[in-house]
């Protein structure tokens, strides 16, 4: 295998395009659609891609080209943190590069299946941090503070408009639910 194939460049939207290894950035979901029988005979051809890797972040990019002459093909994507929604992305980048949403219906439904067979894991009543106004002593968002949320984390209490919250499961969730209720967080290891 050459080093070409190894590694893959990605044109972004808005942005410089970005190099990754194929091997750490895996495929998560794909679909594709060409106007013949066959994708090598195709005049026209679209393919969106959402590739992930092992730390959550995920890149998703799209492609069109044409052999029509007068017609050109277009390229775009983007590249986001851990716990961003793969679906709006998907239709934001077929949007941009002229792919139809039933395109995008299909690469959704080739993403991995969420399983709701297990019971989820019950919600702590004590969690493992807290940072209610009543536990830190003031409203840290008002202060403007940071949240520090040590990497080992798996449950913290907050504040929403008054009301004591516990969010529980792995820190992009739990850093989600705390920049959704308006604190500043950052989180160590």
């Amino acid at each position: 295998m050459t080093a070409e194939t190894k590694s893959l460049t990605i044109t972004l939207t808005g942005r410089a395009p970005v190099k990754i290894a194929k091997a750490e950035w895996p495929i998560l979901a794909e679909a594709k659609w060409w106007d013949n029988q066959y994708e090598s005979q195709a005049n026209r051809t679209a393919r969106l891609v959402v590739r992930q890797h092992e730390d959550g972040r995920a890149i998703v990019y799209g492609i069109t080209t044409s052999q029509w002459q007068g017609e050109s093909g277009a390229r775009g994507g983007e590249l986001f943190e851990a716990g961003a929604s793969i679906s709006d992305a998907l239709y934001r980048v077929a949007e941009s590069v002229g792919i139809d949403q039933g395109l995008v219906e299909r690469c959704i439904a080739d993403l991995p299946a969420e399983d709701l067979t297990k019971s989820p894991e019950p919600r702590p009543t004590n969690p493992d941090l807290s940072f209610t106004p009543i536990d830190v002593g003031f409203d840290l968002r008002r202060h403007g503070m940071v949240a520090v949320v040590p990497a080992t984390t798996r449950s913290v209490a907050y504040d929403v408009v008054g009301e004591r919250r516990i969010v529980a499961g792995d820190l992009p969730t739990i850093r989600r639910a705390l920049e959704e209720a308006g604190y500043t967080v950052e989180v160590r290891s």
